[in-house]
């Protein structure tokens, strides 16, 4: 079975104030090309297919096409799971009744790890689904479906997971995992030396929430998401895909791709990643202003490529961000290296604030402000807060 692992698609997320639908369309469409010229018999998509638990319209449509493209035209069975961006519970709309088309999604965590089985020429081929759970709820849910000690640490709350259901596991046969979280091996209660490369994004808080990847001995493949660089979590075959484009300027540096994973008979495995090329880049450019905008001598050729600049310029450089955008239309922002400082990394403009949302204000004044996103229950807070207001105010209109 040859299967196309990736993860953390991100569908409707901003980077800073540009909408990146456009970005995402093409590169959903090369992911179904890809799946299309390597000739793969499944999709696995490792978490976070949304940026949010409420998403926008918009992205809703996108997935919506890209997971109809492969289900429906390709005829391919697309195993996905939810991450920490996802509103689990509005994933699992009607995801029983989408599995007569090839669609097997889990969006929420369960005692019990679900189970899905694909034939192929060697047999069958068992994924387990684990979508993404804080330490809370997966306590609640553990200490509910058994007696036991609430686990300390999500590492130990995986280790109980794998507790109640080893037994149903045929190590004999083929086994792939699908989960979203930090994962790496731990060695003497510490994580591996350099075992997890982030993003400025992703944040671990004193390895807490790493789990030790152990759990997953036994296992022929582990299809990971939550990190957006391409790596391997310990072993060759526990692997995270990363994001299929670089969601934050901490990952100019790094290349995208897909994973193809190929598995043959028991014990025989392999995979290789494959290029996935954006529709505009993400680039860090550092130089002299009068250097950058060179019209004869520009160090990039795809003018619309997002950029961050880090100018070497010494004093005030006036009106920089307009004679870069003159050149550079997706300027992200700019850093003033000799006085280390970062200007106009998230500008905002009154027109910004008056097409946007109350509910899109405040998501996004609380993405700056906390560095993560709203879960689902708060988002759900925020709206009944906003839906309140409106009332209060259309009722004091009328009096």
């Amino acid at each position: 079975m040859r299967i196309l692992h990736t993860s953390d698609l991100h569908i409707g997320k901003n980077l800073n104030d540009f909408n990146l639908l456009e970005d995402q369309s093409y590169i959903l469409g090369r992911i179904c090309d890809i799946a299309v010229r390597e000739k793969v018999d499944a999709v696995v998509i490792a978490g976070d297919l949304y940026d949010r638990s409420i998403p926008p319209s918009e992205a809703v449509v996108l997935l919506d096409d890209f997971l109809s493209t492969l289900t429906m035209q390709l005829h391919l069975p697309v195993i996905a799971i939810s991450g920490n961006h996802d509103g689990g519970k509005r994933l699992a709309f009607a995801s029983r009744l989408y599995e007569s088309q090839g669609l097997y999604m889990e969006s929420i965590f369960s005692s019990k790890i679900r189970q899905i089985t694909l034939p192929d020429a060697y047999g069958e081929v068992h994924f387990w689904l684990i979508p993404y759970a804080d330490l809370p709820t997966m306590r609640g849910v553990l200490t509910g479906a058994a007696q036991m000690e609430p686990p300390d640490t999500l590492s130990g709350a995986y280790g109980k997971l794998f507790e109640l259901n080893r037994d149903r596991v045929d190590f004999s046969a083929r086994n792939v995992l699908v989960g979203h979280s930090f994962f790496a091996r731990i060695t003497n209660g510490s994580a591996e030396p350099d075992a997890l490369i982030f993003s400025e994004s992703e944040v671990s808080v004193g390895g807490t929430d790493i789990v030790d990847a152990t759990v997953f001995d036994g296992f022929d493949y582990v299809a990971l998401g939550h990190l957006h660089a391409p790596q391997k979590a310990g072993l060759d075959t526990v692997r995270y895909s990363g994001s299929p484009l670089k969601y934050s300027i901490s990952e100019a540096d790094r290349d995208k791709a897909v994973v193809i994973v190929d598995l043959g008979p028991k014990g025989q495995v392999s995979s290789h990643p494959v290029p996935l090329a954006p529709l505009r880049d993400l680039r860090i450019l550092t130089g002299y202003l009068g250097e950058l905008t060179d019209r004869d001598n520009l160090p990039i050729q795809n003018f619309d490529d997002y950029v961050f600049v880090n100018l070497l310029d010494e004093g005030f450089v006036l009106d920089a961000m307009n004679k870069l955008r003159v050149i550079y239309p997706n300027v992200l922002g700019i850093r003033m290296v000799a006085q280390d400082e970062e200007v106009l990394l998230h500008p905002v403009s009154t027109a910004h604030i008056s097409k946007k949302s109350m509910e899109d204000l405040f998501t996004e004044f609380y993405e700056a402000a906390r560095g993560e996103s709203l879960g689902e229950e708060q988002a759900q807070i925020m709206e009944d807060v906003f839906t309140y207001v409106r009332r209060q105010e259309e009722g004091g209109a009328g009096a």
